[in-house]
This record gives C-alpha cells, sequence and structure tokens, in this order.
C-alpha cells in the first residue's frame, strides 16, 4: 500500500475536464481558478 507524505495536499476541481487534452490544457484551471502552482507537491 503506497504511503504519503504527512504534508501533501490534496485539491479538488469540481468542474468537469477533458483528460484527453495536454497537459498545458489541464493546468489552466488549476492556475485560473484555483490560483495555485500546477507544480506545487500537491495531487
Amino acid at each position: 500500500m503506497p504511503r504519503f507524505a504527512d504534508d501533501l495536499r490534496v485539491c479538488l476541481y469540481r468542474e468537469p475536464i477533458d483528460f484527453g487534452c495536454g497537459i498545458n490544457t489541464l493546468a489552466a484551471p488549476v492556475v485560473g481558478s484555483m490560483q495555485m502552482d500546477p507544480l506545487a507537491h500537491a495531487v
């Protein structure tokens, strides 16, 4: 069973998203709506 770091943050995006698109399109809601860094240590 995998173990996760104690300081790992888990964030949820509740709107539908197409996972067939590129990484830049997937990172756009993280930057725009959630105002987070897509390269941060979080899931």
